[in-house]
C-alpha cells in the first residue's frame, strides 16, 4: 500500500507540474496567437550553416513571377524565369533556398531592365546572383472570431500582386490581355485569390492541417457564390476584428527577400502594407492597410511589393495532431514523436484522476 500510495504520489507531482500550462483548446480566444501550419520566415545568417546548406543538392524551380514592356497597364505583363526556389531539408530542419538574376520589379508592368529603380529587394539587403537561406518555421495566427475559427496571420509572411496582368481601355481597367468581363480589381478572378488557394496552401500546411481547414463561402461582384480555404479579410473585418495594434503588420525577412515595401519611419519601422478586399472607386486598385495600420488607403493591383497576411477559418479549433493536449504547443524536431507519447501518456493519466475526482 504504501509504495502504492508513492507511486500514485509522483505521478500527482509530474502531472501538477505539466498542469501549469494550459489546455490547448484554453488558448483559443479572441485576441490570443495561435501556431498552424510552417511557412519560410526568418533568414539564415550563420556563416558556418551556410556553407553546409551550399553543399546540399537542390531542386530549383521557378516561381513564374510577372514583368511587363514598362508601360503600367498595357496587358502585356508575361511570367519570366528570373526567380527560383528550392526546399529541402537539413538535419530534420526544412528550408528554403531563394535565387534571382533580376530584381522583381514593383509592378508587374515593369520591365526588367529597370533594375535597382523600381524594386524593393534591393532596398530591402537582397542582392542578384546570390543564394538566400530562409528557415521554416511555424505560422503564428491571431485569433479574430474564436466562435467561428478565424485568424488571420499576425505578419505580412509574403509579397504578391493582387493582379498579374492588367489591361489599360479608356477609364477602365480589366483583367488580362484582351477585353475581359472582369475588372482588374474583382477578387473572385484575381492573381492573388488563385495564388494563396494554390501556391501558399501547398507550402503552409500539412495534409492533415488542410482538412482542418472550413470552406469560406463569399459573393464575387456579379453576385455568384465563390468558396475558398484561404482568403483576404475584408475592409469591414479587418475594421471591426482587429485591434489597432495588430493591424499592424511585421514583414518577415522572406516576404522581404521577394520584395516586400516596408516602412522606414521609426514609428513603424519593418512594418507592411498588407491586401484586403471589399469594392473601390477606382477600378485598378484594392483596399490596402498602410504600415502604420491605417485601413483607409488603396493600392493599385499590379503592386508586387504589397505584403500578404492570409486569412482562414478553423473546421475545429485545434487540431489533434498540431497541439499537444498537455501544454498546448506543438512539438517539432527529431524528439517530438517521444515528447508528444509521454505528454500524451501523462495526459490520459491526469484526465483518469480529474474524471475520478
Amino acid at each position: 500500500m504504501k509504495i502504492r500510495n508513492k507511486v500514485i504520489s509522483l505521478l500527482l507531482a509530474v502531472l501538477l507540474a505539466f498542469s501549469i500550462a494550459p489546455l490547448s483548446f484554453a488558448a483559443f480566444k479572441k485576441g490570443s496567437v495561435i501556431s498552424f501550419g510552417s511557412y519560410p520566415q526568418a533568414r539564415v545568417t550563420d556563416s558556418i550553416l551556410i556553407g553546409q546548406l551550399n553543399e546540399q543538392n537542390k531542386t530549383w524551380k521557378n516561381y513564374g513571377y510577372y514583368s511587363g514592356t514598362g508601360e503600367r497597364f498595357d496587358g502585356a505583363m508575361q511570367p519570366q524565369a528570373y526567380m527560383e526556389y528550392a526546399d529541402f531539408t537539413f538535419r530534420t530542419v526544412k528550408y528554403r533556398a531563394v535565387r534571382f538574376y533580376d530584381y522583381r520589379p514593383a509592378y508587374t508592368g515593369y520591365s526588367l531592365d529597370n533594375d535597382k529603380l523600381h524594386t524593393w529587394q534591393d532596398d530591402n539587403g537582397y542582392a542578384r546572383e546570390r543564394i538566400y537561406y530562409f528557415k521554416y518555421s511555424e505560422l503564428k495566427w491571431i485569433v479574430l472570431d474564436a466562435d467561428d475559427g478565424l485568424i488571420v496571420c499576425q505578419n505580412a509572411i509574403d509579397a504578391q500582386p493582387f493582379q498579374n496582368v492588367v489591361l489599360q481601355r479608356g477609364d477602365l481597367y480589366y483583367q488580362g490581355s484582351g477585353f475581359s468581363a472582369k475588372l482588374a480589381n474583382d477578387y473572385a478572378k484575381s492573381s492573388l485569390r488563385k495564388w494563396l488557394n494554390e501556391d501558399f496552401v501547398k507550402t503552409a500546411f500539412t495534409s492533415s492541417q488542410k482538412k482542418n481547414l472550413k470552406s469560406v463561402d463569399s459573393k464575387d461582384s456579379s453576385g455568384a457564390t465563390i468558396y475558398d480555404n484561404v482568403f483576404l479579410l475584408t475592409k469591414e473585418q479587418a475594421q471591426s476584428l482587429m485591434t489597432a495594434a495588430n493591424r499592424k503588420a511585421s514583414a518577415t525577412a522572406y516576404a522581404k527577400c521577394q520584395g516586400a515595401q516596408v516602412s522606414t519611419d521609426s514609428a513603424v519601422s519593418g512594418k507592411a502594407r498588407w491586401w484586403m478586399r471589399g469594392e473601390t472607386a477606382e477600378t485598378n486598385a484594392s483596399p490596402a492597410a498602410a504600415a502604420n495600420g491605417d485601413l483607409s488607403g488603396t493600392s493599385t493591383v499590379d503592386g508586387a511589393m504589397i505584403g500578404v497576411r492570409p486569412a482562414v477559418k478553423l473546421a475545429t479549433k485545434v487540431s489533434d495532431d498540431d497541439l499537444c493536449p498537455l501544454c498546448g504547443k506543438r512539438h517539432t524536431g527529431s524528439g517530438a514523436a517521444i515528447t508528444k507519447m509521454f505528454h500524451l501518456f501523462f495526459y490520459r493519466i491526469r484526465m483518469f484522476f480529474l474524471r475520478g475526482a
